[in-house]
């Protein structure tokens, strides 16, 4: 019986993840000037609608392949394990780039060869035990901020990630790529012209690439997010090509439960449907080429 490590060492899933990096990369440096689209339930614990998900999202982005760069983010709760790896693999054949969270150490080396997209948080970014087994995989990386702080040390974790250098420790980081995930605070949202604007600034005043990605807080109030996805749009669509990207909660059908009661609905956070996010895509495939026709 072939094992879920042997299969990802097979060199075509190699050279699949390798291409997905790439692209990946190509959006964030705006090489590539699609939008990087970064949707699914996170974490899941039914990896079988997460599967079917996954495939429907598939189907449903493949029209706006000029347009954007779709991510799935879905991550088995257990990441470390075997069935954590083999959902990976099975999800890669869809063809959709795959993120996950990076949320400890042990995990990174274990499913960092299939995926092409990490997010780690700002408290993971001042950890030099994390960075230092991140750095060891060349996936570009986003640093979120935390929800009841600015920016600030997001924005250091992206220069020390820039720069190769990481604090607490004398190893180069491999991380270029490394950008802020913009999360709202507390008391204040993080899609709006004001918010995004001053990221973008505090990026150029470290000497930074002015590009961000922004996270939809999950929140129990669906409508707020499809609101932020429609404000990340509408200014991609006024060429503000600094938003390189957005992030949003999707699963097969809207809203959060407590345990995996009904199919396809998530046990993480609140989800868009898979209808809704359909739409949405349209909408930020649509400001893209606004954008385009601005740049002529």
């Amino acid at each position: 019986m072939t094992s879920a490590a042997t299969v990802s060492s097979l060199p075509e899933v190699a050279a699949q993840v390798h291409r997905q990096r790439v692209a990946v990369r190509r959006v964030l440096d705006g090489v590539d000037d699609r939008l990087l689209v970064l949707a699914g339930p996170r974490c899941v614990r039914d990896a079988t609608a997460a599967l079917d998900y996954a495939g429907q999202l598939a189907e449903a982005a493949a029209p706006y392949r000029q347009q954007l760069l779709v991510v799935l983010c879905a991550y088995p709760e257990a990441q470390g394990d075997e069935g954590g790896r083999r959902f990976l693999l099975d999800a890669l054949r869809t063809g959709l780039p795959q993120a996950v969270r990076f949320t400890h150490p042990a995990t990174v080396l274990h499913t960092a060869d299939l995926v092409a997209y990490g997010l780690i948080t700002t408290r993971s970014t001042t950890d030099p035990l994390h960075w230092r087994w991140t750095s060891r995989v060349p996936v570009p990386v986003g640093c979120e901020n935390e929800v009841a702080a600015d920016v600030g040390a997001a924005v250091a974790a992206v220069r020390d990630a820039n720069a190769h250098r990481l604090r607490f420790s004398r190893a180069l980081a491999v991380h270029p790529d490394a950008h802020l995930v913009l999360r709202g605070g507390l008391h204040r949202p993080a899609h709006d012209p004001s918010s995004t604007a001053i990221a973008l600034t505090r990026l150029r005043a470290e000497n930074l690439p002015p590009r961000l990605v922004v996270a939809v807080p999950g929140g129990g109030d669906l409508r707020r997010q499809r609101d932020a996805v429609a404000s990340v749009a509408r200014q991609r669509a006024d060429g503000q090509k600094g938003l390189v990207g957005v992030a949003f909660g999707s699963f097969l059908h809207e809203g959060r439960q407590h345990a995996p009661v009904d199919y396809g609905v998530s046990t993480a956070e609140p989800c868009l449907s898979l209808p809704d996010t359909v739409s949405l895509l349209d909408t930020l495939a649509i400001a893209v080429e606004r954008c385009r026709l601005r740049g002529r």
